[in-house]
């Protein structure tokens, strides 16, 4: 019965600190755990080039990812990369939304 409770216990844990990273927190887990270090062209940042980074959706900790056009073109998400110009920090990068065509 305790190995449960404290494998229950452990578990809510993380699902509490996954859920509520902060950018900060999020940026030193992905400097620690990013599977490469190539930049990327990112057309969300207007060409910016980017590394991974991590992205959220209206405060939801979404994970961590190397593809900024994948996560954050035409999404509503928050996505924080790490750039070729400041390869030491993250920068919020602005998802571009393509203009809606009304009919």
């Amino acid at each position: 019965m305790l190995l449960i409770f404290t494998v229950l216990l452990a578990f809510l844990n993380a699902l509490a600190f996954a859920a509520d990273q902060s950018p900060d927190v999020a940026f030193s887990l992905t400097q620690e755990y990013r599977p490469d270090t190539e930049w990327r062209t990112c057309r969300s940042a207007g060409n910016v080039r980017t590394n991974c980074g991590f992205c959220y959706l209206r405060g939801s900790f979404l994970g961590w990812n190397c593809a900024c056009d994948t996560f954050c073109h035409n999404t509503m998400n928050e996505c924080y990369y790490i750039t070729e110009s400041n390869p030491g920090g993250y920068e919020k990068i602005s998802c571009v939304r393509d203009q809606a065509i009304t009919v």
